[in-house]
């Protein structure tokens, strides 16, 4: 096994069964965070209730809108349903999979509710994708039973890519640039293959 991928084991272990047990021997030095964005009390005040006061502003500035999620759900179920048997060729759907559980999810649900959506999942490798990444996304794949591709484009390009986000990071600093950047690619990326092999739909999650 890949030192890695056993350390990364070892420390699930850990955090899983042995943590627990040693918060409770530390916890009188442990610094208390915010239960909603988990900011230190060193950085912000935390109140009784466990919230910190720029979530607390935050909250009382912004009222949080109300989504029909009812009304999204019936029109992705649509959009799924018809979508069964639609693609021109071998597909009808192409799943972007990282090997983490929101993808995972995604694909297991759609795969139970839509039997017939014939699905591709498909991962890309940006350069700094782990052995534990990986990992997990062979050994995931193999439990969904489904076709995956795996694509991996030249070192040279993504180091081209990063060193100009790098150099022109907007007001947004890092997020905005580099990784919106990566994220529009992947989306690219996802797009072409969607069009060469006529698929015409793209899950994302």
């Amino acid at each position: 096994m890949d030192s890695q991928i056993l350390s990364v084991k070892l420390f699930e272990v850990y955090a899983k069964y042995i943590w627990p047990w040693h918060r409770l021997l530390v916890k009188n030095k442990i610094s208390r965070r915010c239960n909603l964005c988990a900011a230190s009390e060193h950085m912000v005040t935390i109140h009784t209730d466990g919230i910190c006061s720029l979530c607390l502003d935050s909250q009382k500035a912004l009222p949080v809108p109300v989504a029909d999620h009812t009304s999204l759900q019936q029109q992705l179920d649509k959009l799924l349903e018809q979508g069964q048997a639609l693609g021109a060729q071998q597909y009808d759907a192409l799943a972007l999979f990282s090997g983490g559980k929101d993808s995972t999810y995604m694909i297991e649900r759609i795969k139970r509710q839509f039997p017939n959506l014939r699905m591709l999942a498909y991962t890309i490798d940006n350069g700094f994708m782990s052995p534990v990444a990986r990992s997990n996304v062979e050994e995931l794949i193999q439990k969904l039973d489904i076709d995956h591709i795996f694509v991996r484009p030249a070192r040279s390009f993504y180091i081209k890519l990063f060193r100009y986000c790098i150099t022109h990071l907007n007001q947004s600093g890092g997020y905005g640039t580099l990784d919106f950047t990566d994220g529009e690619f992947m989306l690219d990326t996802a797009r072409k293959m969607a069009v060469e092999k006529q698929i015409p739909i793209i899950l994302a999650g």
